[in-house]
């Protein structure tokens, strides 16, 4: 595999390192007002029903409410309640998460293939199947482990006051409460899923990603 290097020379970690640090800050323009839409859509009438619990005092459905219709409903209310801000609500902080995820996801793999390679006395190409999904599957789970509080506090900004209060007033307030009210561990909440579904995705991208580069090589010098 070869990332931001001429052909048949060794890895640059390096590269791949600030290669994948540079996608993770590019995609979280994208990002952001994706994951934040997804969000609200998602939490929509959970204020309404924890409102409806405390003071009707009993669990049956106060009924199906919806603030937003769809998808797109969803990004005009919020644009037009709070504009760009609040469309972008939590860019600083995906930002962080994505360049420090993708500096590892990208880095990890190449450092990895060259490793194994290199123990195996084979050239990266000459990989097998089975180690291109160990290797993909690991980084990808690696990749989560630095950046993950970053996504819980993230999460949490994005869905403050969805149908209710704002109990944050910025990124050091959310963290300085969730700490007190349900500490350390509050920042790693969910991560055993989180790492369970990074192994199989990671792996299938980054091995179909392998493979794909090595048949285009291949039929690339046939003709």
């Amino acid at each position: 595999m070869s990332i931001l290097q001429p052909e048949g020379s060794p890895v640059k970690i390096r590269n791949s390192f600030l290669g994948g640090a540079a996608a993770g800050f590019f995609q979280s323009f994208v990002l952001t007002p994706v994951e934040l839409i997804k969000l609200r859509m998602q939490m929509q009438g959970i204020g309404q029903w924890e409102v409806f619990l405390e003071f009707e005092g009993h669990h049956s459905s106060p009924g199906a409410h919806k603030h937003y219709n769809n998808t797109w409903d969803c990004y005009v209310k919020v644009y037009r309640a709070e504009r760009l801000k609040g469309i972008y609500k939590g860019f600083g902080l995906t930002v962080f998460r994505d360049i420090i995820g993708f500096a590892f996801y990208f880095g990890l793999f190449d450092y990895s293939c060259q490793y194994w390679a290199t123990k195996k006395k084979i050239s990266v190409d000459e990989l097998s199947f089975f180690n291109l999904i160990m290797i993909g599957g690991l980084s990808g789970m690696l990749s989560w482990i630095p950046n993950y509080p970053m996504d819980v506090v993230k999460t949490r900004i994005q869905a403050d006051g969805v149908e209710g209060i704002n109990k944050y007033s910025g990124v050091i307030d959310c963290c300085k409460k969730a700490y007190h009210s349900e500490g350390m561990g509050t920042f790693y909440k969910g991560l055993s899923p989180t790492l369970l579904r990074a192994f199989p995705t990671n792996a299938a991208i980054f091995t179909t990603f392998v493979m794909v580069e090595r048949w285009l090589k291949k039929h690339t010098r046939l003709h």
